[in-house]
């Protein structure tokens, strides 16, 4: 899943983004503690409001059903403004479940 909205924010990125824009930058990161794992895709696009989402958009649309195909685990949060590009960031909790650790050793 993560990769597949790492794929996803990228394309984004690239298709909506930075298309027309000769300075248009993606940066990918993906930091790895130990309970969680962040992902951050972050352009320097034209950005785009809340509003201007189409109903049935699917690139968005994919990338909640895969945060939400992890169980509750993951939260998908994407920041946009007009002009001043899009962030999208997952956040993936790594810790065991606690039906998990009350099992006997």
């Amino acid at each position: 899943a993560i990769y597949r909205i790492t794929q996803e924010a990228v394309v984004n990125a690239i298709s909506h983004g930075i298309r027309n824009q000769p300075d248009g930058k993606i940066l990918v990161t993906l930091d790895d503690r130990s309970d969680q794992v962040e992902l951050s895709v972050i352009d320097n696009g034209c950005g785009f409001s809340q509003e201007s989402i189409r109903p049935g958009a699917l690139g968005i649309y994919a990338m909640r059903q895969r945060a939400g195909d992890l169980n509750g685990r993951a939260h998908l949060d994407v920041d946009s403004q007009v002009g001043n590009g899009t962030t999208v960031r997952l956040c993936v909790d790594l810790s065991p479940p606690q039906e998990f650790e009350k099992w006997p050793s």
